[in-house]
Parts: C-alpha cells; structure tokens; sequence
C-alpha cells in the first residue's frame, strides 16, 4: 500500500527534514501580515497617547530675524544756516525672541489623556488577541494539510481496493460466475472512487497553499500527527469553572472592559468644556534697528496669566456631549455583549471537547466493525449470499470511518485550542506540546498537481 501510494506523488523540491508545527509557527510569527499589521496597530496607539500628553507639557518656540532695508531721510530746518538735504543709505536689523507656554489646568485634555490610556490597554488586548489566534490559524492550517493528506490516502486506498474487486468480479464474469449488471456496479463504483481521488488531490495542494499564506513559506514536507496524541476530557472537568475564567482572561473581554473605560473618560472630557482652561506663558524678545526712533537695541520680557472659557460656539460643544453619552452607552453594550458571547462560547466549546473524546474513541470502534463487516461480506460473497453492491459498500463504509477517524482526532485537538483561546490562556506553548505528537520521519509530501504528475 505504501509503495503504492507513493508513487502518486512528484516532489516539488527536496528537504532535509520535513517541517513540524513548531517550526511553522515560528515561520508565522515572522512572516504573517495580519500579526505585522497588529503590532502596527498597537504602535500607533502608543504615538496616540504621547499626542495627547502634548496638550500638557510645555511648549517652547524661538524665532530669529535678520533683514536689511533701503531708507531715506531729511536732514536740516531748512534756513540758509542749515538746509535741507536728503541722507540715502541701507540699514540692517536683527532679532530674537524665546517664548514658553504651559497649561496650568486643562480639564478636556486631562480626562481625554485617561481616555487614551485605557485605549492603549485595548490596543494591547487586542494585539494578545491577535496573537493567540495566529497560534490558531497556524495549528488550523497545518491540520488541514494532514487532514487533506488522510483524505487523498482514504481515496488512493478505496480506488485500490475497488480495482481490485472489479478486475475479481470481470473474471468471474467471464467464466459464467456472475452477471453483467455485477461488472456494471463494480465499474461505476470504480468510476466514482477516480473522481474522489482527484479531488482528494487538488485539495491537498490547496492545503499546502492555505499553510504558505499563514507562514510565508513554501514547505515541501510535513510531519504527521502520531497515534500516541492522548485524547483526554478538558481540565478541570467543571463547566463554570472554565466560564470563570474567561470572564477574568478573555481577550475579547478585556478589550471591550478597557474601551467602555475609555469611553467614560471621552465623556468627561467632553463634559469639561464647561470648565475654564488656565495658561500660563512667559516670552523675552530683543531687537536692534538702527532706524528706531527711541533707541537702536531694545529688549522685552512679559509673563502672563490666561483664563478661557467657551459661553457659545454654535451648540457644537452640547453636541459632541450627547454623542459621547451615545458611545459611552455602546461601548458598555459591546462589553455586555462580548461577556455573553465569551461564555455561550466557552460552554459550547467546553462540551464539543467533551464530545470529541467520546467521538474518538466511537470512530475508533467503527473500524473495527466496519473491517469485520466487510470481511463477513466478502466471504458471502463468495458463497453466493451477499451481492457485489453489498461488498461494494462495505468497503466504502470502511474507509469512511477511516477518514472519520482521523478527521475527529483533527476536530478534537482544534476544539481543545479554541476552548484555550476562549479563556485566554492559549499560548505558543500549547503548540510546542502538540508538537511532541508530530513525527518527522512519517511525512506528508506535497504534489506537485491534481493528477499526481
């Protein structure tokens, strides 16, 4: 059989090893665009915050002048002692001057600063977020391409295993043993059996590409998932237990927590208009000008005081009041709604894992009845009491429940990590354990196109 199947496949280039989960998840975190793009995100919220420290820190400015102008003057009274002349000539003038400013108290600047931070706290949940589900989306990715591989094996082996029956059933045919509608069914179940295997084939190659767009990387060879992964019931065993935490670790949660916290402090802050903004600010200018009346040098230093409060600008001010209530309230609603959704979820998940391990261990058994039934209907076969239809669908029944079998195992380890993401507490660790479940030295190939060429 192995022999066989691995002939169907042309390598697309050769490796030195093949590629395990952890190693693809590293790849991920180098090269994923959406985990790139998080961190951007979370960048930005940061360069948010220090705009907003600006309105309270000092600001400080310089400014230096130099120019040069053409004039004219009148010299003399006029009498014939002291006439009048015209002096013509170029006069140069320069300055300076350094002035200061600091916001003694700024109500709308100080509550939108708490504002921004408590959005860098969701930035930052949000990132932790993005991050636990790459680890998802790598494991997802990866299971698909093993997935898609114990399909394309299921599908090689039944074809196999129909070609053989019909090549049997032609040559009972042609001494007399069976009738033609026998040959009929074997051939069109041959024919179907064809049409899965190339289909079990593009989606191999789908697989390997839906893995390339995670990682960035094109892998040649994946190792496969061992029989020895346990199949357990999640732990603790309690229900609520779990629910709990995730009320406290939930991402999701967290997230929505600190955006209704910083939607509390908007609306302060848009309610501080009413409050009036104090500055104080000091400047000292000089300036020379020969041509100046009173004196060619001059330097000035002034310090004052400035109280403001908007009376009236058009009702813009009520406004942006009322629109910060409104999203206050929303941003409350979305935190009810995502605790809702966190718990639905962490039940639901909780018992699908739950289910998963009966499921498992039910596939598990199917095997075992499924190959005893087929061979209990061959042998009927053979004696005259069962029919090539029945034999034929024994045999599908078996490698069904063979890619039942493998494809629970797959939804099982899936379900696992989703009920850790839902809590929190999904981690690159969670893969490095899985990781000691995948063997190297049993690996999964990537073909080169659907018709194995």
């Amino acid at each position: 059989m192995k022999r066989s199947f691995a002939c169907l496949f042309t390598i697309l280039g050769c490796s030195a090893f093949a590629v395990d989960l952890e190693q693809a998840y590293r790849d991920a975190l180098e090269n994923d665009p959406v985990l790139a793009g998080a961190i951007a995100a979370n960048k930005i919220s940061g360069e948010n915050l220090w705009s907003g420290v600006s309105v309270l820190l000092p600001s400080l400015s310089a400014s230096m002048n130099r120019g040069e102008s053409d004039f004219e003057r009148e010299r003399g009274t006029g009498d014939e002692e002291v006439p009048i002349f015209i002096q013509e000539g170029k006069s140069q003038n320069a300055g300076w001057s350094v002035s200061i400013n600091q916001a003694v108290f700024n109500a709308q600047a100080i509550f939108q600063y708490f504002a921004l931070r408590d959005q860098i706290k969701a930035a930052d949940w949000d990132l932790i977020a993005t991050e636990q589900t790459l680890v998802l989306r790598v494991a997802q990715a990866y299971l698909d391409v093993l997935q898609a591989q114990d399909s394309l094996e299921s599908s090689v082996a039944a074809e196999e295993a129909v070609q053989r029956q019909l090549e049997q059933v032609q040559q009972r045919f042609d001494v007399g043993l069976v009738a033609i509608t026998d040959v009929l069914d074997a051939t069109a179940s041959y024919d179907l059996a064809v049409v899965d295997t190339l289909s079990a084939r593009s989606n191999h190659g789908i697989f390997f590409e839906s893995l390339r767009t995670v990682t960035g990387v094109d892998y040649s060879e994946l190792g496969k998932l061992t029989d020895e992964l346990p199949i357990e019931n999640p732990q603790p065993v309690d229900e609520e237990e779990w629910v709990r935490a995730a009320m406290a670790g939930s991402p999701q949660i967290q997230a929505a927590k600190a955006n209704w916290d910083a939607a509390k402090k908007s609306r302060q802050a848009s309610l501080s208009y009413l409050l009036p903004t104090i500055r104080i600010s000091g400047s000292q200018s000089y300036r020379e000008d020969p041509l100046s009346v009173f004196t060619d040098q001059s330097t000035t230093t002034s310090v004052s005081i400035n109280a403001s409060m908007p009376l009236f600008n058009g009702g813009r001010n009520i406004s942006q009041a009322r629109s910060s209530a409104w999203q206050q309230e929303r941003a409350k609603q979305l935190y009810i709604q995502s605790q809702l959704t966190v718990a639905r979820d962490t039940r639901n998940l909780f018992r699908l894992v739950q289910r998963d391990v009966d499921r498992v261990s039910a596939r598990y058994k199917s095997i075992q009845s499924s190959q005893a039934a087929l061979e209990a209907t061959q042998t009927g076969y053979e004696v005259g009491t069962r029919n090539i239809v029945e034999v034929l669908q024994a045999q599908q029944r078996l490698y069904q429940n063979v890619l039942a079998y493998a494809t629970s195992r797959y939804t099982y380890v899936l379900n696992g990590l989703r009920l850790k993401q839902t809590v929190g507490s999904l981690s690159a660790e969670d893969l490095q354990q899985l990781n000691q479940y995948i063997d190297p030295s049993d690996t999964v190939t990537k073909i080169m196109s659907a018709s194995g060429r």
